[in-house]
Formats: C-alpha cells, sequence, structure tokens
C-alpha cells in the first residue's frame, strides 16, 4: 500500500507537504455526534 502522500505546486515544482495516511483513523465523519453510543 502506498500511503505516502504529497502536495507540489504545479507551477514551481516545489513540495508544500509531505504525509503519511494513517489506516487505524477514519478521515470521513459517519454524521454521527462522536462519542461512545448508547
Amino acid at each position: 500500500q502506498d500511503l505516502d502522500i504529497r502536495i507540489i505546486d504545479a507551477a514551481t515544482g516545489e513540495l508544500l507537504r509531505e504525509l503519511v495516511l494513517d489506516t487505524t483513523h477514519r478521515y470521513q465523519g459517519t454524521g454521527k455526534p462522536p462519542g461512545p453510543t448508547r
């Protein structure tokens, strides 16, 4: 799995950010409020 993300400026080619995607973290919400379910 390729989990490295690079943000590069299209005009200059400069590397703006370098990120690593964490598969244990949910990045998209489920629509439910955070916290334990009751």
